[in-house]
């Protein structure tokens, strides 16, 4: 398999405003999802961080989760959280839309 592949979901997470691609169930979308970052654990861990830090994880958070959750496949813990951070962009992104009913003139 080769490393694009291997990033297909993140990099569309990264280039997108949405956290799950139309026609996906969250289920199957979070399990792909871990199965990337998975794979990137094993084969490309520096570019994992790259991505991490792109989706503006929260690092220290990270490490706390997992540290809390040992038994749990760091993947799907490390696919929540890149869930809960573009739903949480989106939010912001809908609570600071600019309002289309500004004049013209008066916009900057």
């Amino acid at each position: 398999m080769s490393k694009e592949k291997d990033t297909k979901l993140l990099d569309s997470l990264i280039s997108s405003d949405s956290f799950i691609p139309a026609g996906e169930d969250e289920k199957s979308f979070v399990l792909a999802l871990a199965s990337e970052i998975n794979s990137l654990i094993l084969s490309d861990f520096e570019k994992l961080v790259q991505i991490l830090y792109r989706l503006d994880i929260n690092e220290n958070r990270l490490k706390q989760i997992l540290k809390e959750q040992l038994n749990d496949e760091a993947g799907l813990i490390i696919a929540r959280m890149i869930i809960e951070r573009q739903v949480q962009k989106g939010r912001t992104r809908q609570q600071f839309r600019s309002d289309d009913a500004i004049a013209d003139d008066e916009k900057w």
